[in-house]
């Protein structure tokens, strides 16, 4: 008899839903197409086995947005959005740092303000994140200065 790890059937059936789910239409724009694989993978997936399922597309929206048409697009960071919110905070703070060393989404005010409210409880770690909001010149401003005033620092 094989032993198998725990979780093994279910992965196997969720791979097999995902490849019977509706085709989406290969002539939308790029991010049209993940957005509709992404969510369409929330409806069958749990939160765990989620992030390994859309994986493989989230590698490819990577490449995607080194490009400079995207790398500070609004719908594609909205995508990573939805895919970072079933991640550990941990994991989701590394990808946040990693968005940031790789000069991606850095002039959106809203990459800023959904780091910084992810790491809520360290007013230090807000405090910076804030500050390179500004270096950056993330736009719109007003987004920034609202965040600031509404966290309330010791």
């Amino acid at each position: 008899m094989v032993e198998r790890s725990a979780g093994t059937k279910t992965r196997r059936l969720l791979s097999m839903k995902a490849r019977s789910l509706p085709p989406i239409d290969e002539t939308a724009d790029p991010l049209t197409l993940f957005q509709r694989h992404i969510s369409q993978l929330h409806e069958i997936a749990t939160e765990c086995e989620l992030f390994e399922l859309a994986k493989p597309s989230l590698t490819k929206l990577l490449t995607l947005c080194k490009h400079e048409t995207y790398r500070n697009n609004d719908r594609c960071f909205r995508i990573f959005l939805l895919a970072m919110k079933f991640l550990s905070d941990t994991n989701a703070l590394k990808m946040f740092s990693a968005f940031y060393d790789n000069k991606i989404f850095t002039r959106l005010a809203d990459f800023y303000i959904c780091w910084a409210r992810r790491c809520d409880d360290n007013h230090s770690f807000v405090r910076a994140i804030l500050i390179k909001a500004e270096k950056m010149n993330a736009r719109p401003k007003c987004a920034i200065s609202i965040r600031k005033r509404s966290s309330a620092f010791p």
